[in-house]
C-alpha cells in the first residue's frame, strides 16, 4: 500500500471516528437536557386588552438593537439577530378621514392606570381615576377634552396596528392624556357621533418567509430567567462549549428570555430538541401560527386612504 493511499485510509477513519464521537455526544446532551426540570412557562395567551404590551411581547423587535442579544461567541449571535431582526415588516397608510371610534386601544400607559386590565375605553374610562380627572357631559367637553389629548400632535391621530395583537388599533399619543382620549372616544361611540380626523396608521405585520428562515436556522425556545442559575442547565453548556444566543423581552411577568440554539451545530441541535422534551415551548410554533392568521378587517374602511408605502 502506497504512503499515499494509507494516509487517506487513516484520515477517513479519523473522520469517521469523530463522527461516531460526536454523535453519542450528541445523544447524551439531548438525552441529559431532556431531564431537566427549568420550571418552564407556558407562553402568555392572547388577552383582550387596551395596552399595546399585552401578551407575547413581539413588539420589542421592531426596533432590536444588536447588544440586545448576549451570548458567548460573535459569530453565533450575529446570523441571530439578522434573522430575528427580518422578522416584522412595518407598512404605513395615511388617511385623510379616519372615524375616532375605531380605535380601541393605547400605546403607552399612564402610570395611574397602568395595572388596569382593561379591554375596553369604556372600562378604562370608568375607573376611579379616570373619572375624577376626565368629566364630558356635553359636545363641547367632548372638544374639550379630545383637543387636550391631541393637543402637540396637529389634531391629527398616530396609530398603530400589529398582527399579533389582531384588528385592534392603538392611539400612540401622550400618556398622560390617555384617559381624556379614552373618555373621548367612549363619549362619541355612546352618542353615536362621527367624528372623522386625518390619522398615520403603521401596521407591523411578522413575515411568514422570515420565520421559516429564523426556524431553519435556530431553535428558538421560551426559557425562565432562573436558567441561568441551575447548575445542571448551565454545566451542560460550559461543558461542550454549546452554541447560543440570549434575548430578554421585558414585559411578562415571568421574565421571558429567548434561546436561540444553532440546528446546524449538532449539540446545539440535541440541547434544543432535549429542552422541547423537557417542556420549553416552542416559540417558532407561536409565530407561524400568528403568521398564518388572516388579518381581520374592520367594520368599515377608512375614507380615501392613501398609502405611503413601506415605513
Amino acid at each position: 500500500m502506497s504512503q499515499r493511499k494509507a494516509l487517506s485510509l487513516s484520515a477517513r477513519f479519523m473522520a469517521l471516528t469523530q463522527r461516531l464521537r460526536l454523535g453519542q455526544s450528541a445523544s447524551r446532551v439531548l438525552h441529559r437536557a431532556s431531564r431537566l426540570n427549568l420550571k418552564f412557562q407556558p407562553l402568555p395567551e392572547d388577552i383582550e386588552s387596551i395596552w399595546w404590551d399585552e401578551g407575547l411581547p413581539l413588539y420589542q423587535l421592531i426596533s432590536l438593537s444588536r447588544g440586545a442579544l448576549s451570548g458567548p461567541v460573535q459569530e453565533d449571535k450575529a446570523p441571530a439577530y439578522e434573522l430575528l431582526s427580518q422578522l416584522i415588516k412595518p407598512h404605513q397608510i395615511n388617511y385623510s378621514s379616519f372615524d375616532l371610534r375605531w380605535i380601541n386601544g393605547v400605546y403607552t400607559r399612564h402610570p395611574a392606570v397602568s395595572t388596569l386590565a382593561a379591554s375596553s375605553f369604556e372600562e378604562l374610562a370608568a375607573t376611579p381615576y379616570c373619572r375624577r380627572h376626565v368629566r364630558i357631559i356635553s359636545y363641547r367637553d367632548f372638544e374639550t377634552t379630545l383637543g387636550q389629548a391631541l393637543s402637540g400632535s396637529r389634531f391629527s391621530l398616530q396609530l398603530r396596528e400589529a398582527s399579533w395583537r389582531g384588528s385592534r388599533l392603538f392611539w400612540h399619543g401622550d400618556e398622560q392624556q390617555v384617559c381624556a382620549f379614552a373618555g373621548a372616544v367612549a363619549y362619541a361611540r355612546l352618542r353615536g357621533l362621527e367624528y372623522l380626523l386625518p390619522a398615520e396608521l403603521t401596521t407591523y405585520q411578522l413575515d411568514p418567509a422570515a420565520i421559516e428562515a429564523l426556524g431553519e436556522a435556530f431553535h428558538v425556545l421560551a426559557v425562565p430567567s432562573e436558567s441561568w442559575n441551575e447548575r445542571g442547565f448551565v454545566k451542560l453548556l460550559i461543558d461542550n462549549a454549546i452554541p447560543y444566543a440570549r434575548l430578554t423581552l421585558p414585559g411578562h411577568p415571568e421574565q421571558l428570555e429567548w434561546l436561540l440554539l444553532p440546528r446546524q451545530a449538532p449539540l446545539s441541535d440535541a440541547l434544543g430538541q432535549g429542552l422541547k422534551l423537557a417542556g420549553a415551548p416552542d416559540l417558532l410554533v407561536r409565530l407561524r401560527q400568528i403568521g398564518a392568521a388572516p388579518g381581520e378587517k374592520k367594520p368599515e374602511e377608512p375614507l380615501s386612504p392613501d398609502e405611503s408605502g413601506d415605513a
